[in-house]
């Protein structure tokens, strides 16, 4: 079995946030470094009933990096074999090779089509609740639980989506040697919120946003809320540098570079690549501190 078991502490909070049926929504594309953590900590997510991978290549991203993905737009790290495996071994998870992705001429959202597979996916399991889950963000077992609590609570207020903190664990290239969990960063385009979480509509899909499923009455984030009790831990800032300076080309080569008003969200994804303790100034006031958030299980005892 590909991941170690971590099993959950079964307390009453636990079954009691089995009430709701969860669905994991996975894009991915040379996620190898991740995966098998990224499936040993949440395959016993409270009330899971599916969890579908969806290994997509945005155009853009193969156009900027073609040495980064395979002549059928897969992965070329080993990642398509790894979700093969955990696939055949496990019947809650779906792997969908999905291939290059575009969407028309909208260059910044290819990733519709690829996300709208998982969409599909979720229609035939019926859940309350669909989770986007990217191949680096990691919730304790403790915040798997809050997940549940939070949208059991507030669903029946009518609330649509929700936003969870992001914890931005930050290890450029110039602190490697440290341990990864010491640092993160705070401020600036680090702290843009992300939705994360969005009660299940029959037939909703992603159409002129990859970010922001629309429903049958129009989008789905007329209903937001902030909990920030709730956290996720992202590692994106603390990949390899080949694969963070890969990701960094595909979001100029799909115009961020030259959109006045987005343009320094590529200035702050650069600035990754040459920060150093020496050098700390990044972007809006952005700020590097001490990491004081969750310690996802699957990372306890991590050097």
């Amino acid at each position: 079995m590909i991941g170690e078991r971590i099993s959950h502490a079964r307390s009453p909070a636990y079954f009691d946030a089995c009430r709701l049926r969860v669905f994991l929504a996975t894009l991915c594309l040379n996620e190898q470094e991740w995966i098998p953590r990224l499936y040993a900590q949440h395959r016993e997510w409270p009330g899971l009933v599916g969890w579908c991978f969806v290994e997509a290549a945005d155009l853009m991203y193969a156009v900027s990096s073609p040495h980064r993905v395979s002549d059928e737009g897969l992965s070329v790290d080993g990642t398509t074999d790894v979700l093969r495996t955990i696939a055949a071994e496990d019947l809650v998870v779906t792997h969908v090779r999905h291939g290059f992705a575009k969407h028309g001429a909208d260059l910044a959202q290819g990733k519709c089509s690829a996300r709208n597979r998982y969409l599909r996916v979720a229609d035939e399991v019926r859940p309350d609740v669909v989770v986007v889950l990217d191949a680096d963000e990691f919730y304790s077992h403790m915040d798997q639980v809050k997940v549940n609590q939070t949208v059991l609570r507030f669903a029946e207020m009518s609330y649509q989506s929700f936003v969870f903190r992001q914890r931005q664990i930050w290890r450029p290239a110039s602190i490697r040697d440290q341990p990864l969990l010491r640092h993160e960063v705070r401020g600036g385009f680090w702290d843009i919120p992300h939705c994360r979480a969005w009660t299940w509509e029959r037939g909703m899909r992603y159409q002129t946003n990859h970010n922001t499923p629309v429903g049958a009455k129009g989008p789905r984030d007329r209903h937001r809320l902030v909990e920030n009790a709730t956290q996720c831990v992202h590692l994106g800032w603390a990949a390899s540098l080949p694969d963070r300076a890969a990701k960094n080309r595909y979001y100029e080569t799909r115009g961020e570079s030259s959109d006045p008003k987005r343009q320094w969200y590529t200035e702050s994804r650069a600035a990754w690549e040459t920060w150093t303790p020496r050098r700390p100034n990044l972007p809006r006031g952005a700020t590097v501190v001490p990491y004081d958030g969750p310690i996802p299980e699957c990372f306890q005892g991590e050097k």
